[in-house]
């Protein structure tokens, strides 16, 4: 990752401060969410509070917030001036840190854990929808860079948060990370405002987007309801809290480190799709291998849920840009639509797995049961679906003619903003053509055509030849009804 501070886009400038200040940001933001989310304060909260009343009520707002926000930002796009989501964070951060107070001084009611629970819950729904705002406009590879330097720096703090005293951590929050998140939010949205562009504006119709939201949606809510089956099989009588927040924060190594080597080192994409081909006859496995061993045994199990967790996490936000971008539509439908099911797929564990604990013998048979199910019916399921859209994708080509993909790439082209030279290699890729055919058409050299390549892929939300011309027949197709 030595090349994450280069700039891509071809013009060999470097990296302005307007990246570090998103970095900054972004860091912050998610190092609050690991220091203070359900998966790192509860098992560290005091004896008296009933996490399950926090988490139900957390993960219930999200779902709410988050189909709200994309129904009611589907024909009407919220403005690139609008600070909504920053007043919200704001307000909700506020009642948070007074019931969080509460709890820690002993004035734990289940209503004081469930308005912490919603306040959080809306406070980190609200922030990861205005940051998507922000980082939506750069590049797909920055984006791909940030999140993974985010994620970098919060799986740190979160390890050392972990050895702090409930005190401290208490003061951490009200006192540093939420006043400075909501400071950098804002100070980045000013910046984004003056720039005059939020993302795309366009509003999908229903079809598009459930053609587009299907595969990613159907896969993450799988593999976010398997995983917490596969970790209640798991058992360690005894189990400290603080080994179980480390134990969590090595899964995370582990899974942002996979995603950070295909990612950056093979050059590859990686999609919700192939997470859940090659997470789930593991998850599987781990189950069934399981059986086999004495309770305190069974760490692996725990290891690819959390694992599985952490990546499904992780390419949500990437998959949510990289579509948004894809269809010029806003990232609030977007996300909003794919973070609904996910969460909406994670309230059986909280009404299972988290209010009866470690009980891994009753759910063991079950998920045994469970995963077998999913493994020899959902890649059924899916394969009819990819065809379809394999014949949509090829339909489309068909019938689409030169005319109209010129003028699809010319609308692609100012919608993204691409200079004059680049627009004519994307035309030209959309045709089919290589990097050997525009360099010699276009009178430059391989190299030079490669990078505006990368470039163009990086401004459309693409990350291969396919993938463009798929776009641009689906824009040219659009364009001509």
């Amino acid at each position: 990752m030595g090349d994450l501070l280069r700039h891509d886009g071809g013009d060999g400038c470097h990296r302005s401060a307007g990246f570090a200040l998103y970095a900054t940001g972004i860091v912050l933001w998610m190092t609050l969410v690991s220091c203070t989310g359900s998966t790192y304060i509860i098992p560290l909260a005091p004896d008296h509070v009933d996490s399950s009343v926090y988490v139900i009520a957390q993960q219930i707002t999200y779902v709410s917030f988050y189909f709200v926000v994309a129904f009611a930002t589907w024909k009407r796009p919220l403005k690139a001036s609008s600070h909504a989501f920053i007043f919200v964070v704001a307000g909700a951060f506020a009642v948070s840190a007074g019931c969080l107070v509460l709890i820690y001084l002993g004035f734990a009611s289940p209503l004081v854990q469930g308005v912490y629970g919603f306040s959080m819950g809306l406070a980190i729904a609200s922030g990861y929808m205005q940051w998507l705002r922000l980082v939506v406009v750069r590049p797909l590879e920055e984006i791909e860079q940030l999140l993974v330097i985010a994620s970098v720096a919060s799986i740190a703090s979160g390890a050392v948060v972990a050895f702090l005293p409930l005190g401290v951590r208490v003061i951490l929050f009200v006192l540093v990370l939420a006043p400075a998140s909501v400071f950098m939010l804002s100070r980045n949205t000013q910046i984004v405002v003056s720039e005059g562009s939020f993302g795309g504006t366009r509003s999908p119709s229903a079809r598009v987007l459930g053609r587009e939201l299907m595969v990613p949606a159907l896969c993450a809510v799988v593999l976010v309801l398997v995983a917490p089956i596969v970790s209640a099989t798991y058992y360690s009588g005894g189990e400290q809290p603080l080994v179980r927040v480390l134990f969590a924060q090595g899964a995370n190594i582990i899974g942002l480190g996979i995603l950070a080597f295909f990612l950056f080192r093979l050059k590859r994409n990686v999609t919700i799709f192939s997470v859940y081909c090659a997470l789930l006859p593991l998850l599987a496995s781990s189950v069934l291998a399981a059986s086999f061993f004495e309770p305190q045994q069974r760490w692996f199990v725990l290891l690819l849920g959390d694992v599985c967790f952490c990546m499904v996490s992780f390419l949500l936000l990437l998959t949510s840009c990289a579509m948004a971008k894809r269809l010029d539509s806003p990232i609030t439908v977007v996300y909003g639509l794919l973070g609904g099911c996910v969460y909406l797929a994670r309230i059986p564990e909280m009404l299972i797995v988290v209010p009866w604990g470690q009980s891994p013998f009753e759910l063991a048979p079950f998920a045994i049961a469970a995963l077998l199910l999913y493994v020899l019916t959902v890649p059924l399921f899916f394969l009819p679906l990819l065809r379809h859209r394999q014949r949509d994708a090829t339909r489309e080509t068909s019938v689409a003619t030169t005319a109209d993909l010129s003028a699809a790439c010319n609308v692609l082209a100012k919608r993204h903003r691409l200079p004059d030279r680049q627009a004519e290699v994307l035309e030209l890729l959309a045709n089919g053509h290589g990097a050997a055919y525009v360099a010699e058409a276009l009178c430059l050299s391989e190299n030079t055509v490669k990078t505006y390549r990368k470039a163009i892929y990086a401004a459309l939300g693409v990350h291969s030849k396919q993938e463009l011309i798929n776009l641009v027949h689906r824009e040219a197709s659009l364009e001509r009804s």
